[in-house]
């Protein structure tokens, strides 16, 4: 067959027959031609377009996760609420009190500390509620790492500082003014003769509630929500604080009005008064606990409406305290 073929081209073909796959490779010889630096710009164009989309649907899911872990865990709280009531023949549990209720000092005994504490870690509810709630200190304090609990070997003022801090800045506050009562300017306690007096006895029969019969409409009773703490700074002030919390949840209207919405945020009103306020920390809604036990998202717009905050409320913006 090769003296047919002329003596160059056996050589031509005896050196292709013996060539060498590894020398190819080095060479290119045989290998497709890589990207151009075109294809390479289109392909990352397209990447980052599909990142664009994606990112925004798993923050979304992200978001779904936590308020469905923050709908948990206000249900918890509300379990716990009426656990309280049924463990104090009806009362609610209290808000914010004064250094005595009906002539006798607030304490509260923590179970990690030996000696009780009073005022001002007893008179704010999350020690008095604690005993009524698994884990609780995890689940007030969802939004931030745990702050320390006190412990038998502390000192009296590394306990006292412990509790303290636990008792202020909590993920979920308490309707305290119109549920339970919040003492000071918010008269949720009085001298037991003028309701519009400071005192020590609870304000019954005025705007708190305090027995679970007086809850005229459980379903739309607020108890809990979700809170950013502020210290105003005046009008202009935006609540952004993601870190920060607030034992108590602070009504569109207690005495003045307390904050309003703009462009669709909570805007404090109040400058040198630390309030809470309902804002949530994922997404536009903030997680909401009611009187019945339920839990549900609500919208800045939804809260602000006294209807959900004070029992005897008959309009959006009534204001029930001189």
């Amino acid at each position: 067959m090769c003296r047919d073929i002329p003596p160059s081209s056996r050589i031509a073909v005896r050196a292709w027959r013996n060539r060498s796959p590894v020398k190819e490779v080095l060479l290119g010889v045989g290998s497709p031609a890589g990207f151009t630096l075109i294809e390479l710009l289109v392909a990352i164009g397209i990447i980052a377009l599909l990142i664009g989309i994606l990112l925004p649907v798993l923050g979304g899911a992200r978001d779904s996760a936590r308020q469905a872990q923050d709908l948990s865990n206000l249900r918890q709280l509300m379990l716990g609420h009426t656990l309280y009531q049924q463990d104090h023949n009806g009362h609610v549990l209290w808000g914010l009190t004064p250094p005595k209720v009906n002539d006798k000092f607030v304490q509260v005994d923590t179970g990690l500390y030996p000696s009780p504490f009073g005022p001002p870690i007893a008179d704010r509810f999350p020690w008095r509620f604690a005993p009524y709630v698994e884990n609780v200190w995890e689940v007030l304090y969802s939004h931030r790492p745990l702050p320390p609990l006190p412990q038998a070997s502390d000192t009296p003022f590394e306990a006292f500082n412990k509790a303290y801090g636990l008792s202020l800045e909590v993920t979920y506050a308490l309707n305290t003014v119109y549920v339970g009562g919040h003492s000071g300017q918010f008269l949720g306690f009085y001298n037991g003769t003028d309701p519009t007096a400071q005192g020590d006895i609870p304000n019954v029969g005025a705007h708190p509630v305090f027995f679970e019969k007086e809850v005229r409409d459980p379903s739309s009773l607020l108890v809990f929500t979700e809170v950013q703490g502020r210290l105003g700074d005046g009008p202009s002030q935006f609540s952004r604080e993601l870190e920060g919390g607030m034992f108590w949840a602070t009504p569109p209207f207690a005495k003045g009005a307390r904050w309003d919405i703009v462009s669709g945020q909570v805007r404090n009103l109040n400058a040198g008064l630390n309030q809470g306020l309902p804002i949530g920390r994922h997404g536009t809604s903030t997680p909401t606990a009611y009187f019945d036990g339920h839990a549900s998202l609500e919208t800045p717009e939804v809260l602000f409406d006294m209807r959900r905050w004070f029992n005897g409320a008959t309009s959006p913006t009534q204001d029930p305290i001189p």
